[in-house]
């Protein structure tokens, strides 16, 4: 098996989805062909540099999954699937079906609002770059982004990323002096940056697709910024490939890998997108409430929407001793997880917590999950307190349109 490793390789069986009977030996045999003709062909010159980062990227179960498909024979690989790596509609549905996108959502490439707004682009790499979609639902704004070239210049590269200047060998020859990596300048010439990745993952051998997530809901006003015309920039974009699989790791139970970078080329531009940010309209939004008797922890609100599930549940303080007023702090640590009715689980992004009121008989906290699938109709709630289960709810979703 080693003789034949090749990450290409292993990223493209990585992609296809299982079906419920395995393959004969000839399938198998035609699947695999059919793969290795897909990958890229020559790489990019490497840059005069010639330098060489290691950075983990999240890439839940792609050693795993991919290793496993060559130990059985790839005999566990759809092979209709397999042997024409089918684009999906849009970029969102894209991204979320080949990536591990932080926040994936199938249902955004349905709900979101097509702008097709092509940048206004100062560049010498023949690359067009267009906002292709945005989804917008109060509190998180997604963006994605297409880059193109259609004279195959950019086939070679596994990703591409626009790279500031602490990134690069050497940050002073790139003075950051200037927006341009991913950050949106709102009305009022504030910016506001995006969570996870800004790396560009390649759709075929012309077409790379970024997906941007912005926490809204860290504004002042999260409701002011629908029909407001903000612009993005995205600017020293670099070519790079993943190279030698190092090591597997698990971190907060999503697997990945890390891979070196190799092979960085400069892709020089800058571009320059703008767009009006659609109004959330409760289109395909779900919500639900509830309380448990047994220990007064209340679900304010879950709030399912296609690109994210929100929870707003407050938690009885139930001290041993007195509270001192001036350093209120819960006594037992406290964790939220979201599954579906049938034990599929939420992929956590954050939460945070405070007291009710000074006296700290009660914790409000908000946390922020996957979106929920779109054939789900409940999800459950689990309350741990210093790593066990202290309370469940079940609670039926209802739409909210």
């Amino acid at each position: 098996m080693y003789e034949r490793y090749d990450p290409d390789l292993l990223r493209a069986l990585d992609r296809l989805d299982l079906p419920a009977a395995p393959l004969s030996a000839e399938e198998a045999d035609r699947v695999l062909a059919g793969a290795e003709a897909r990958l890229p062909g020559a790489r990019p010159a490497p840059s005069s540099r010639r330098g060489r980062l290691l950075r983990w990227l999240g890439r839940a179960g792609i050693g795993a999954a991919a290793c496993a498909v060559l130990c059985c024979g790839v005999n566990t690989v759809n092979p209709a699937l397999a042997e024409s790596l089918p684009l999906v509609g849009g970029a969102f549905a894209w991204a979320n079906r080949n990536a591990n996108v932080r926040m994936r959502s199938e249902q955004l490439d349905r709900y979101a609002a097509q702008l097709d707004a092509p940048a206004t682009a100062e560049s010498s790499a023949g690359c067009r770059m267009t906002l292709s979609q945005a989804y917008f639902d109060g509190d998180w704004l997604r963006l994605s982004v297409l880059l193109t070239a259609e004279d195959g210049s950019l086939a070679g590269f596994d990703e591409i990323m626009p790279m500031r200047p602490e990134q690069r060998a050497d940050p002073n020859v790139w003075p950051d002096d200037r927006e341009g990596y991913g950050d949106l300048v709102l009305a009022d010439g504030s910016l506001l940056g995006p969570e996870g990745s800004l790396a560009f993952t390649r759709q075929d051998e012309k077409t790379f697709v970024l997906q941007l997530n912005y926490p809204v809901f860290l504004q002042p006003d999260p409701a002011a910024l629908a029909g407001q015309q903000l612009t993005l920039v995205l600017r020293d974009l670099v070519g790079y490939n993943l190279e030698n699989l190092v090591t597997d790791y698990d971190e907060y139970g999503v697997g990945g890998a890390r891979w070196e970078i190799a092979n960085e080329t400069d892709l020089p531009g800058v571009y320059t997108m703008t767009f009006t940010v659609p109004a959330p309209d409760g289109a395909g939004v779900r919500t639900a409430a509830g309380t448990d008797a047994a220990t007064g922890i209340t679900v304010e609100e879950l709030r399912a929407t296609p690109a994210a599930t929100k929870l707003v549940v407050t938690v009885p303080n139930t001290p041993v001793g007195e509270i001192d007023p001036e350093h209120i702090t819960p006594l037992r640590n406290t964790e939220f997880r979201l599954r579906t009715a049938d034990g599929r689980p939420l992929k956590p992004e954050r939460a945070e917590g405070a007291p009710t009121d000074e006296t700290g008989a009660a914790y409000r906290y908000t946390a922020y999950f996957d979106a929920a699938p779109e054939d789900a109709d409940a999800i459950e709630v689990l309350v741990l307190q210093d790593g066990e289960e202290y309370a469940s709810l079940t609670l039926p979703l209802t739409s909210a349109r």
